[in-house]
């Protein structure tokens, strides 16, 4: 009996797996990791396609500017998804997400121990052309004319790289919440992009330039280091500054002398005071209160850090 019902089994048709529906997935998507608000936020994009073995997917992450890298073990069951990147030092992060109903995707990810949500939204591709720059190295005086010529106006002054993970998230950081957040036409920002590291040049400045896409930004360059240099007294600081971002109020005049700034930020760790820390949020609210000539106190501290993240992406 055993025999003969084990002969029938083997003779029925063996089912193959329902496929998956992967078509919801593909496309470009923007994602976003937050980590602590107006601090530490991570973006990058998405593409997935169908390829002759299955699916195959791109990420890029946009603070890091190194291009996109394939992704590792990617897996969709139902409305789940998951998947590893890998960087240059073998680092890994793993990316643990779920389709909701409005079409986007949030998840965890994951780095060592440490953990972070993340997002994932359709989006098309956008095209942008490299930011326009004024090379400080030929022309030193354009960056104090221009100064001047804003001296009725709230400026900022960046001294940035634009290889630098830290330095791309806090212009990133700097459009989201300051520009995007504060419309008042008196805010200018000088952005200086530098060349601190081996790979910036004007053309990796250029196409950082587009991290802060609005009329009240000028883009400078300046391979010698020209501010990191000449603001460096106001800091009281004996090495060229960068990663930093100088806060000068309306009036505030550029004579003679390099001005001392009425107010900074930094992402320079133990470099200057740990209260000084750049949080967008935290000086789109301090931007506000100036312009609206309620001064904040220039001593408040920013939000504190959460725990370490994925410095890489810095």
């Amino acid at each position: 009996m055993f025999l003969a019902t084990l002969g029938m089994l083997l003779l029925l048709p063996v089912l193959a797996p329902p496929e998956v529906d992967t078509s919801p997935f593909l496309g470009h998507w923007e994602g976003r990791m937050v980590q602590t608000p107006g601090e530490f936020e991570i973006d990058f994009d998405v593409d997935l396609a169908r390829a002759a073995d299955g699916l195959r997917g791109r990420i890029d992450y946009i603070t890091q500017g190194t291009g996109a890298q394939d992704m590792e073990k990617l897996a969709i069951a139902g409305p789940e998804i998951s998947f590893l990147t890998r960087d240059a030092q073998g680092v890994v992060t793993s990316f643990d997400g779920f389709l909701a109903a409005d079409g986007s995707i949030a998840g965890d990810l994951q780095e060592g121990e440490h953990h972070a949500p993340f997002t994932l939204h359709h989006s098309p591709i956008r095209s942008l052309q490299p930011a326009p720059l004024i090379d400080l190295d030929s022309q030193p005086d354009a960056l104090q004319k221009r100064f001047s010529e804003d001296k009725d106006r709230l400026r900022v002054v960046m001294i940035v790289s634009p290889t630098c993970g830290g330095c791309r998230m806090g212009a990133l950081l700097m459009h989201r919440h300051v520009l995007a957040q504060v419309a008042d036409p008196r805010l200018r920002v000088y952005v200086v992009w530098e060349g601190i590291a081996r790979l910036d040049s004007p053309s990796t400045a250029a196409a950082a330039g587009t991290l802060l896409s609005d009329p009240r930004v000028v883009n400078f360059w300046s391979a010698k280091r020209f501010a990191g240099n000449a603001f460096k007294s106001g800091l009281n600081s004996e090495k060229a500054l960068w990663d930093v971002f100088l806060i000068y109020l309306p009036q505030r005049v550029w004579g003679d002398a390099v001005p001392v700034p009425d107010d900074f930020m930094h992402n320079r760790g133990r470099a200057f005071p740990s209260q000084k820390q750049f949080n967008g949020i935290e000086l789109a609210k301090r931007i506000r209160a100036w312009l609206g000539s309620t001064p904040p106190d220039a001593t408040a501290s920013a939000p504190d850090r959460l725990t370490p993240g994925p410095e890489k992406k810095r």
